[in-house]
């Protein structure tokens, strides 16, 4: 994979890819974007524009009147508290379409490049959620070819990126501040490249009909169950082997039946022994 395929050290047949969380990599790459400021840790630069956080702490305001019931942003998604620079979904919402068409439609020259890097982001993120219920958004549509021109556009995604970071001036810590951290270039590079190796690779070696959903290829899981694990010690955050194996017990009896409430993730186990009824239970006769 042009040098991001590894050999195992023992096995020296079969090549391994590796892939980050593309949910964490959207969310850090916000996060870069929070810290965008005058006097803050960044000031990201392409094409002599800058990206700024300010940009959008403005977008509510571009949306008339009438169309204000669309707007999904919150108080929430421009709060500086750690809870909000971990969600997701405030990633996913501020680096959007919406966002991005708002950015060129209507907040003129200065905000060129801040719209350019919310369709950016947008698009990539896209492409790593494709899914069977992909309504009106043909990005989301699941992989079935290998010619598929979105796993070409992932190349061009790399080189926007590549580009960007040769463009940059200044000394070495000057050119930091223009960018991405570089552990968020790293992750997006390899992850983009071993993406759209692994869904070749799948078709290629898959029946004739098969398909890849890319949105399965995260750590929601993972994350589902400490968070689970967290909800269930309460204020217990130092929790002793005992107290593991009872938290452990509680969630295999729970996890079939209750959704999780207040995570960084949206991940429900599908209930595989019938369907779960809301009413309430028959009241007792005296």
């Amino acid at each position: 994979m042009k040098g991001e395929t590894f050999l195992g050290i023992f096995n020296t047949i079969n090549a391994y890819l590796f892939i980050s969380d593309p949910p964490h990599l959207l969310k850090t790459a916000c996060n870069c974007v929070r810290s965008s400021r005058p006097g803050g840790a960044r000031m990201m630069k392409y094409n002599q524009h800058f990206i700024l956080w300010k940009h959008f702490c403005h977008v509510p305001y571009l949306f008339e009147s009438s169309e204000l019931r669309s707007c999904k942003l919150t108080d929430g998604h421009f709060s500086h508290k750690s809870y909000a620079k971990m969600r997701v979904c405030y990633a996913a919402q501020l680096l959007s379409g919406t966002v991005s068409s708002l950015m060129k439609s209507r907040g003129g020259e200065e905000m060129k490049m801040s719209a350019w890097f919310a369709g950016l982001m947008n698009k990539w993120f896209d492409l790593m959620n494709t899914r069977l219920n992909y309504s009106y958004n043909p990005d989301l549509k699941p992989y079935t070819t290998i010619d598929d021109p979105r796993l070409k556009w992932l190349n061009t995604f790399l080189s926007e990126l590549k580009q960007w970071k040769s463009s940059l001036t200044g000394s070495v810590s000057e050119q930091s501040k223009q960018f991405l951290s570089h552990q968020t270039y790293d992750g997006l590079v390899f992850t983009s490249m071993a993406i759209a190796e692994l869904v070749k690779f799948l078709l290629e070696n898959s029946p004739e009909g098969s398909y890849v959903l890319t949105k399965r290829l995260n750590q929601d899981p993972l994350e589902a169950y400490f968070g689970h694990m967290r909800q269930t010690g309460r204020r217990n955050e130092v929790p002793d082997i005992h107290q593991y194996a009872q938290f452990e017990n509680v969630i295999m009896c729970k996890k079939n039946i209750k959704s999780l409430k207040g995570s960084n993730v949206n991940h429900v186990i599908d209930w595989k022994h019938g369907d779960v009824c809301d009413d309430p239970m028959p009241k007792r006769k005296k």
